[in-house]
């Protein structure tokens, strides 16, 4: 696991201020003011009063303290940090307008006496505000906050119009309220009284702010588990530190040599802080984001630091969940998206039970909707005995293996048979030829890894035909010659170049005689394993051409296309017999390799004496 260095600290408070700009600004050149304002005998208060792009800054004032304008008006001088329409279009306004006295709070708290420009404010500034409370102001930002425009002088002070709305003065409870990114977490904190923990001016919180659609997870879990009322409060407790902790601590404390950080919360039990890092161009490690519980949640860096009267908030992505309620590896299948096919197989072989003990450790590979799309899933769920030898290959048994635990080579499943795991570019992680899409989807009892493909490498050949969707018609072909015994086989080793469905519908198979038939189906078949880096090797340019002898007894030709670059693009069989999909080969059976083909063989043999495939 890579640890943070103090550049590494740099570099994630530039990533933080970048994405908190990113998160705060909601206009553009459209909705701001064309020209600067003229200074020329306009007070504060008149290029409020006179600006559209500040209407919604004069309507709050005037609807909630319209004395605030008088003051704006008077000899000054004054600072006005004054909140554009984009930047309040993330907040209730109409829920302020109805707190008229907390609003007038809220907005002489952007209002500081003296008149600073950015030149003045250079590194940083404590500015009084006309709410009694302290401002943080640089030439870059005020409370974190980016400016829109700078400098804008009026005959009393100078206005700097900002990104956002100024509420560090306001507890984290009454910034969820009205600020729309929270309003589940709102709803939340109220239904299960935990408003009271966040509202109290006199601490110092951190509280850790589920995005909206993350919320969905909790009414799922509720349904799922049948949690009580003190079980969400005790979730929603578990989300706050009893300490502030700002994204440049977070990554400080991680800084001093350890991996993880462990942070008690408010609900009793820790939750664990870990730092993804990536290496650019260069060689050096990057930031990618910050994780929590093992991926339970990630930090959006571009949400962080929301400060308020009593600590500090961060967005996250995901819930937080005591290890009372993370659910086990059964439920978090059922409730993970794209797993639908996947938790129906497991429901019909009863194997959803035994992932379900929580004092169990499973690590599962679990393939996609997507994945078995490519495979006749009927015929799988017609018989649960190879169903479930099927997908308890899919499982590794007492070990939690993360992404970070996955070593190169080979592990014993659940079902007895090895799978591989290997790496490619760019942190690729493959368990025998499928890719894993995602990791570290993580359970009470273990961890779950999304990969792109179904593991069938250990089923015998007849098996892979029959259940592969795109080989059926060449499964029922063997079928019909009385050749799928021999596929049976397990101490065999094949490769076959199987003609794909729409091959075998546009070829006249059915003239040949029963023998001919048999004949043309062998002619497909290698007696040993012949992987397509074999092929690919030998047809190094336009003249080179490898033969090979088929179970038939008949040879194949194989050639390549290029283009214009000499890079391979292609493989023929037999000239234009059939050609190989170069993106459907080395489908594995035991020992045995299946690549498909767009066209139906021929052996020699069949031809005419022009070397034509005859009815084929």
């Amino acid at each position: 696991m890579i640890t943070f260095t103090s550049s590494h600290v740099r570099r994630l408070l530039a990533i933080v201020l970048i994405g908190a700009l990113g998160f705060l600004v909601a206009c553009d050149d459209d909705d701001g003011p064309v020209e600067p304002v003229e200074p020329v005998d306009r007070t504060a208060a008149e290029l409020v009063e006179g600006s559209d792009f500040l209407s919604t800054l004069e309507r709050a004032i005037s609807d909630s303290d319209p004395a605030i304008l008088d003051v704006l008006g008077g000899e000054g001088p004054f600072t006005v940090f004054a909140p554009g329409n984009p930047a309040l279009e993330n907040w209730d306004v109409e829920g302020l307008l109805a707190d008229p006295e907390l609003l007038a709070d809220v907005l002489q708290y952007h209002v500081a006496e003296g008149n600073f420009t950015t030149g003045d404010l250079g590194d940083g500034q404590s500015l009084t505000a006309l709410e009694g409370t302290e401002l943080t102001a640089t030439s870059a930002n005020v409370n974190g906050i980016s400016y829109f425009r700078t400098d804008q002088n009026v005959t009393n002070g100078v206005v700097h119009l900002i990104n956002g709305l100024l509420f560090a003065n306001r507890t984290i409870a009454e910034r969820a309220e009205f600020f729309l990114p929270a309003g589940e977490f709102n709803a939340a904190i109220d239904s299960f009284e935990v408003r009271g923990a966040l509202d109290n001016p006199g601490d110092d919180l951190t509280a850790f702010i589920p995005t909206n659609a993350s919320f969905a997870a909790v009414d799922a879990l509720i349904e799922a588990q049948g949690l009580s009322d003190a079980d969400v409060t005790e979730i929603l407790q578990y989300h706050v530190l009893g300490e502030s902790i700002s994204a440049g601590e977070l990554v400080a404390l991680l800084d001093g040599g350890n991996e993880t950080v462990a942070v008690p919360t408010l609900q009793g039990e820790d939750i664990i802080f870990e730092g993804v890092f990536q290496e650019d161009g260069d060689g050096e490690p990057q930031l990618q984001s910050i994780v929590i519980n093992d991926g339970q949640a990630t930090i959006n860096l571009g949400s962080t630091d929301l400060r308020s009267s009593n600590g500090i908030a961060h967005f996250i992505t995901g819930v937080l969940l005591p290890e009372e309620f993370r659910p086990a590896m059964d439920e978090v299948i059922a409730s993970t998206g794209g797993l639908g096919t996947l938790t129906a197989a497991l429901g019909a072989t009863g194997l959803d039970e035994a992932l379900a003990p929580r004092d169990g450790t499973f690590t599962v590979f679990a393939p996609s909707d997507d994945a078995f799309s490519a495979y006749d899933v009927d015929l799988l769920l017609s018989d649960p005995t190879v169903l479930a030898d099927v997908l308890q290959y899919h499982v590794i048994n007492g070990q939690e293996l993360g992404s970070g635990d996955l070593t190169e080579g080979p592990v014993t499943t659940l079902q007895g048979d090895e799978i591989n795991v290997s790496f490619g570019e760019e942190n690729a992680v493959f368990i025998n030829n499928a890719s894993v899409t995602t990791v570290d989807i993580p359970a009470v009892n273990g961890v779950l890894h999304i990969i792109d493909d179904v593991l069938l490498e250990n089923r015998t050949l007849a098996t892979r035909l029959n259940v592969t969707l795109a080989t059926q018609t060449l499964a029922e072909r063997l079928r019909e010659a009385e050749l799928e015994a021999v596929f049976e086989d397990e101490s065999l080793t094949w490769t076959v170049f199987a003609p794909t469905n729409a091959a075998f519908d546009a070829a006249n198979f059915d003239q040949f005689t029963f023998s001919e038939r048999e004949a043309i189906l062998q002619y497909h078949v290698l007696t040993e394993a012949v992987d397509s880096g074999v092929l690919v090797d030998a047809l190094t340019d336009e003249e080179a051409e490898l033969t090979v002898t088929t179970l038939q007894g008949e040879d194949l030709t194989f050639t390549g296309t290029f283009d214009d670059e000499g890079a391979l693009t292609g493989i023929n069989i037999n000239g234009d017999q059939a050609r190989i999909d170069l993106g459907n080969v080395d489908i594995e059976a035991l020992d045995s390799f299946i690549h498909l083909i767009d066209g139906v063989l021929l052996p020699p043999s069949l031809t005419d004496e022009d070397g034509d495939n005859g009815a084929v």
